[in-house]
């Protein structure tokens, strides 16, 4: 959904996981829609088989693009994307419908960002359109499959935003795979079981065996916590990515893709934790669907055929013939990658990223 600055605006810190908080109150104080609090926003807590209080997993997750940026000018969009779990398409219908009383509070209302519109994503197409219904939006196994990653031996993970995955309590830059797996299982585990499952239906989570497969991490830790109303609130994650050598396992494929939808760790529900997979055998194919992705450190990923990417005014525009794949802030971009079939590059492009000293890397896959 978008949003648009009616002022030029500054932020004076990181406000990525900000408009999660609006949101919050927005929905608490919903003259229609107060439902979706504690139904989407913030579940009860629910009692286990063991009669004990087990908190709900989070429903709701909340990813601000381009969550870099130190300002807003005027009339700049500010676009959200949110995943719902829910088994009832009348939630999402309820959702969109409550979406302009958003406007009304706190990182909203100070920054003057009024609700513009929304689309949702189409599991057909793979792209986000107007108009669809809820129920025909709702992403399927099949949808899963067609955006899992293949490989033979070599499996990479990026930490797209930061990613509050910790072993023993700790943060750590080598994180095996199996663990890594089993965290997505048990994460996958408790929204089937809470949200989606039929009523009485005993389920239990899928374990991978342990073992280390990891051949090489390119992962940063945080350097100091998020601060929120001066309070320390640690929201703060690891980002990069992990390489592993390990045989094709079509589970581990099929849940590594749903996990870049309803993110990992703690504090998805803020937009922290979303992943994304890719095989990085020579022999492993880019998946046909363009795409794009900037992450927290500046990489733009650019995969798909027949694509053109041209500047427009401050933004890096990518199309596919008349269709617009998606935009982002030329500014935000430290490192531009390309993988597959090369994009045409408008000299305006290329002129931007030679005078900012932007590497521009090309590569079969991933």
């Amino acid at each position: 959904m978008r949003f648009v600055a009616e002022r030029e605006v500054a932020f004076g810190g990181k406000w990525y996981f900000l408009p999660r908080f609006a949101l919050g109150n927005a929905l608490m104080n919903s003259p229609h829609f107060a439902h979706l609090y504690t139904e989407l926003f913030k579940p009860e807590p629910q009692t286990g088989a063991d009669g004990r209080q087990h908190t709900s997993a989070s429903r709701l997750v909340v990813r601000a693009d381009r969550p870099t940026r130190r300002g807003l000018a005027r009339r700049e969009p500010l676009d959200l994307y949110i995943t719902i779990v829910a088994r009832e398409a009348r939630l999402v219908e309820d959702f969109v419908a409550f979406l302009p009383d958003w406007q009304g509070y706190n990182f909203m209302q100070e920054h003057g960002l009024s609700y513009h519109s929304y689309q949702l994503l189409s599991p057909k197409t793979g792209s986000y359109e107007s108009g669809l219904k809820a129920e025909d939006a709702r992403l399927d196994v099949d949808f899963f499959w067609r955006q899992a990653p293949e490989w033979c031996e070599g499996l990479s993970v990026r930490f797209l935003t930061p990613t509050t995955l910790r072993l023993d309590q700790l943060l750590s830059a080598e994180i095996p795979l199996s663990r890594l797996l089993n965290r997505i299982s048990r994460r996958l585990y408790e929204l089937y079981t809470q949200c989606l499952a039929p009523e009485g239906e005993s389920v239990a989570p899928f374990v991978f065996a342990e073992r280390n497969d990891l051949v090489l991490s390119e992962v940063s830790l945080p350097q100091s916590p998020t601060i929120k109303a001066h309070r320390q609130y640690d929201m703060s994650g690891i980002l990069g990515q992990l390489h592993y050598r390990t045989p094709y396992d079509p589970v581990a494929a099929l849940m590594l893709s749903v996990a870049h939808w309803v993110h990992i760790g703690t504090h998805t529900v803020s937009g922290n934790g979303q992943i994304l997979a890719w095989g990085t055998d020579a022999s492993a194919q880019p998946s046909p669907n363009p795409s794009s992705v900037l992450d927290e450190e500046g990489c733009l990923v650019v995969q798909g055929e027949g694509l053109r990417l041209g500047l427009q005014r401050l933004d890096l525009v990518i199309r596919r013939g008349s269709q617009l794949v998606s935009r982002h802030l030329a500014t935000d971009i430290r490192e531009l990658r390309l993988v597959g079939e090369a994009p045409s590059l408008s000299s305006g492009v290329l002129s931007f990223c030679n005078k900012r000293g932007i590497p521009i890397l090309h590569s079969d896959s991933l």
